[in-house]
């Protein structure tokens, strides 16, 4: 049996992502997008808390499964980015769902 070495392998995980950053921000774009909308909509109830209603738990709840699906998105999207190279697809990538995401997911 292959005994891994798992601190090189953390090390050149961090090394390649901090050399890559145009593709981390390209493939997490739509992911701060949604981060941006979340901050802006929290701050809008917080000054109007007479607002919060079933509508509102919906939302959070919708937004919540976007953000996960984009989080695996990104994380299946820099997996693919470090193994088989750039994408020629840009942030298509990462907002595209299919079964590389589902195989992800286990």
């Amino acid at each position: 049996m292959y005994d891994l070495p798992v601190a090189k392998t953390v090390a050149d995980a961090y090394r390649f992502t901090f050399s890559q950053w145009a593709a981390v921000l390209k493939y997490a774009a739509p992911l701060i997008v949604l981060a941006v909308i979340v901050v802006f909509g929290v701050s809008d109830l917080m000054r109007r808390p007479e607002n919060f209603s079933g509508l509102t738990i919906f939302a959070f709840i919708a937004v919540w499964i976007a953000g996960v699906a984009l989080a695996i998105s990104f994380a299946v999207a820099m997996h693919r980015h470090y193994l088989i190279g750039p994408s020629a697809r840009g942030v298509l990538t990462t907002i595209t769902w299919g079964s590389r995401e589902w195989r992800f997911l286990g």
